[in-house]
């Protein structure tokens, strides 16, 4: 598709610009424009093509959403009017039939050809006068792509300097995401514009990553071993959270979708201020069996661990047990002190943004200006892996689209 530049941007009056060409914004676009063809509407995206985030999603399968997800059936009736067939998972994981995160991308732009894009931008400032949003774009010309069909992909030349424009529009929606994997585009923009525009944002942090463990796995030689186990996050004697799946050992601590679930259950405020030394993650490698079924084991194969763990586990274990009694203990509870969380760089999603009673839930809509509007990641939620984040995004930017189909 050609992501049309429109060089009278300046002098236009959009009906709705959209902030952040991901998810959310991609489907906000889609449903106004199905509903309303000659809606002038302009997408903006700090990268030179759109859905980069959606493209990396599900480790390019791009894992849609979740059977259990309440509002799937509603948003894969859309998917279905874009052209995408589905399938789920055991998990109830939801992909697209090819698991081809670039099908989903192009079914989301296709039908997207009236839009004006303005991309490589960002929003430096936005104001709201007279019932219409001014905000001031700055783009990096020297990664603009131009693309034309049948054309080859042509850049501009590095030595232009940044370049700048003026948007006016009657409506705005802020879906540049939050702050979670800045290499893909996101870089919490959207916060401080929202602010600008005297909305509450509470302070983002990370969250769906891997964890940092005061241990070092490198130096105990398990960085790298991959092991089931059911995954326990507690502070002090209290348990939070439990989880069983696949715990990937790493030269930082701790990784795997089970470790990155944990930590959504560590206290806002302490991961805000760093404080994790109440916190450990505890795992028990043979869930099914209780410590003396292990025990009896253990006796019977002469404390052999070959059947049951990786080498460089069972080597590590052996080396903190005396007895076949301790070591059913261990393999039943191997404990780790965390030491923090992964930075934003290794972070699905953001924890923290746009508090949600700023917000109709409903409609997205503001509810201090009216016009103005807050989609996927730069809300306030954080869902567990497995499709949950996308499905949000999807469902709010639908409430947005929605809602703006009914007031043009």
């Amino acid at each position: 598709m050609d992501f049309k530049f429109n060089p009278d941007i300046e002098k236009e009056l959009y009906d709705v610009c959209i902030v952040g060409a991901g998810a959310s914004g991609l489907m906000a676009a889609n449903v106004i424009l199905r509903e309303k063809p000659d809606c002038k509407l302009l997408l903006v995206d700090a990268k030179d093509r759109p859905g980069r985030k959606i493209a990396a999603s599900g480790n390019g399968k791009c894992n849609l959403s979740n059977i259990k997800s309440e509002g799937w059936s509603i948003v894969s009736a859309f998917f279905g009017y874009l052209g995408v067939l589905t399938k789920n998972d055991e998990e109830g994981r939801i992909y697209p039939y090819s698991e081809y995160a670039p099908d989903v991308v192009e079914a989301l732009t296709n039908k997207l050809e009236s839009a004006d894009w303005l991309l490589s931008s960002r929003l430096t400032s936005v104001k709201y006068a007279k019932g219409v949003f001014l905000a001031a774009a700055r783009q990096d010309a020297s990664s603009v792509k131009l693309k034309g069909k049948g054309a080859k992909s042509k850049q501009v030349s590095k030595n232009q300097k940044p370049k700048t424009f003026s948007i006016k529009a009657k409506r705005l929606v802020l879906a540049c995401g939050g702050t979670a994997a800045p290499q893909l585009g996101t870089c919490g923009d959207g916060f401080a514009l929202a602010k600008q525009l005297a909305h509450a944002v509470r302070e983002p942090v990370p969250a769906l990553c891997g964890i940092r463990t005061e241990q070092n796995m490198k130096k105990l030689g398990l960085s790298g071993v991959r092991q089931k186990a059911l995954v326990s996050l507690t502070r002090r004697s209290d348990l939070l959270a439990q989880e069983a799946g696949e715990v990937q050992f790493t030269d930082y601590g701790l990784s795997g979708i089970c470790v990155f679930n944990m930590t959504r259950f560590i206290a806002y405020e302490d991961v805000l201020k760093g404080r994790f030394s109440d916190y450990s993650i505890k795992l028990d490698f043979l869930p099914e069996f209780d410590e003396r079924q292990v025990e009896g084991f253990l006796e019977r194969s002469q404390g052999s661990l070959c059947s049951i763990l990786k080498p460089q586990l069972a080597n590590y274990i052996n080396t903190i047990s005396e007895d076949y009694r301790s070591l059913a203990n261990v393999i039943k509870c191997v404990s780790f002190d965390i030491a923090g969380l992964c930075d934003w760089d290794k972070a699905q999603v953001t924890r923290g943004g746009v508090i949600q009673s700023e917000f109709n839930p409903n409609t997205m809509e503001s509810k201090k200006l009216k016009g103005l509007y807050f989609t996927g990641e730069i809300v306030d939620f954080d869902g567990a892996c497995g499709g949950f984040n996308l499905q949000h995004a999807w469902e709010t930017g639908m409430k947005c689209g929605q809602d703006i189909v009914a007031k043009l």
